[in-house]
């Protein structure tokens, strides 16, 4: 069976086959984290351990954050829900923004066993530059360094129950 995984956001749009849509901005939710099959959160180290997001900071622009772990509300993941572009973000526009010694990272976890068909788009933000990573458990399927060019990743992968697909930043 195929699954869809949708995450629309300003640095990622993951979409599939049929059977069922995740969709990152639509599930998007400051009320909990882990949320449904989506977490937010932060690692020092490329494919490190996770650390949770633990303060949601409610507003026209919902945010997830660190209590501590933060300089200028950065790492972080938010949603553009202003009516206006902010910061290079589409309104509805999903961000990560990666601290000065952490990357964001938005993890979907994969509540069954199947093929996900894939489909991102990581689009520039208010830095003008694009850095991005997805990783499946740990290893890479994709990386695109700091630079400008809006790229993309296509591809269908088969996921356990339990695996995790990390969006990197």
């Amino acid at each position: 069976m195929k699954k869809q995984l949708a995450l629309f956001a300003l640095l990622a749009l993951i979409a599939g086959a049929h059977a069922q849509t995740y969709d990152a901005t639509a599930d998007f939710s400051i009320a909990s984290n882990p949320n449904g099959v989506w977490t937010y959160g932060f690692s020092t180290t490329l494919g490190g351990a996770l650390t949770l997001f633990d303060q949601a900071v409610i507003g026209a622009t919902p945010t997830w954050r660190h209590s501590v772990v933060q300089n200028l509300g950065t790492p972080s993941i938010y949603r553009n829900d202003m009516g206006i572009p902010v910061n290079g973000i589409a309104v509805g526009g999903l961000a990560l923004h990666p601290g000065p010694a952490e990357l964001a990272v938005l993890r979907f976890t994969a509540p069954a066993a199947a093929s996900y068909s894939i489909s991102t788009q990581f689009l520039d933000g208010d830095f003008g530059q694009t850095g991005a990573t997805i990783l499946h458990n740990g290893v890479t399927l994709f990386s695109n360094p700091a630079t400008s060019g809006n790229p993309s990743f296509n591809s269908s992968v088969a996921l356990l129950a339990g695996d995790t697909l990390d969006i990197v930043v």
